[in-house]
């Protein structure tokens, strides 16, 4: 993944409604952040999902984008 991916509905969504634990209903809601090295290539992934559908907000997500910015640093150092 090479960009944020934020996901209230995963059974609606056209890049992940196909996967199994989409498709299983273990995951209904996802956000994801790319954890980059200096060079911009991606890494790892931070994410957080919810078995039910789930509004993120704006909190949420600068929380993950932090913790992808601290793996990071921490996978580089």
């Amino acid at each position: 993944m090479n960009f944020p991916l934020v996901v209230d509905d995963t059974q609606s969504h056209p890049l992940i409604k196909d996967n199994p634990t989409v498709q299983d209903q273990m995951v209904a809601a996802y956000a994801g952040y790319p954890v980059r090295d200096p060079n911009r290539r991606v890494l790892a992934v931070v994410s957080a999902v919810f078995e039910g559908m789930h509004r993120w907000s704006q909190s949420e997500l600068e929380i993950l984008a932090d913790a992808a910015d601290d793996a990071a640093q921490y996978l580089v150092s």
